[in-house]
């Protein structure tokens, strides 16, 4: 799992620790607030922390947790494994979420974009609709911090992270994607075992 602390340029702060219920076995997980992710000691069950505290306080935080965060959802991911088995099986329609409904989800349909052939373009301007989809939460959250935004403008684009996206995640990924693997189809053959007839076949299966 990732420390966050490790290499963090914001001021150090006493991490308070926080439990989970494993949803597959019941066994209680245990996160520190600086956590990312935890996986139970019990059956391997990967949880996150929804309420990173550093986030709440930290300036460097859309860099320092945002980045890794995204970079480490696009390896070894279990549940990017099971969505893919399931598209191959047809079995739809898919609903697949997440806590927030915005980073993981959005990757999750960033990489399904991507194996159907789209664009770059194409897949960071579906990545950011989110931002059109959430802009009441979005608002909520500006208002709620409406005099800080008004003597730090530059935080609206922090808070936006709350509710929504930052535009700049989405390069980002596909960037890191092609600096481990080369190319997007090397990645998605050595992560989700996509072999080129694979993917045509589930080009041929999704697309018109």
């Amino acid at each position: 799992y990732m420390l966050m602390l490790d290499g963090c340029q914001g001021k150090p702060r006493t991490p308070t620790i926080h439990e989970k219920i494993c949803p597959q076995c019941g066994s209680i997980i245990e996160l520190f607030s600086i956590d990312t992710e935890m996986a139970c000691e019990n059956c391997g069950f990967v949880a996150y922390n929804d309420t990173l505290s550093c986030v709440q306080w930290c300036k460097y935080a859309r860099k320092c947790v945002g980045d890794a965060m995204y970079e480490q959802m696009l390896f070894r991911n279990k549940a990017y494994k099971e969505l893919f088995r399931a598209l191959e099986a047809g079995e739809t329609p898919i609903l697949f979420h997440c806590s927030g409904g915005k980073d993981r989800t959005g990757v999750a349909a960033m990489l399904i974009l991507l194996a159907l052939g789209a664009s770059d373009e194409t897949i960071c301007q579906d990545f950011v609709r989110t931002n059109v989809c959430r802009r009441p939460e979005l608002e909520k959250i500006w208002a709620a911090h409406a005099e800080e935004i008004e003597a730090h403008p530059e935080q609206k684009q922090f808070y936006q992270g709350f509710a929504g996206v930052h535009p700049e995640s989405a390069p980002f990924v596909l960037d890191t994607i092609r600096k481990e693997y080369g190319t997007t189809d090397a990645y998605l053959e050595a992560e989700y075992g996509l072999t080129p007839a694979r993917l045509m076949r589930l080009r041929r299966m999704y697309l018109e």
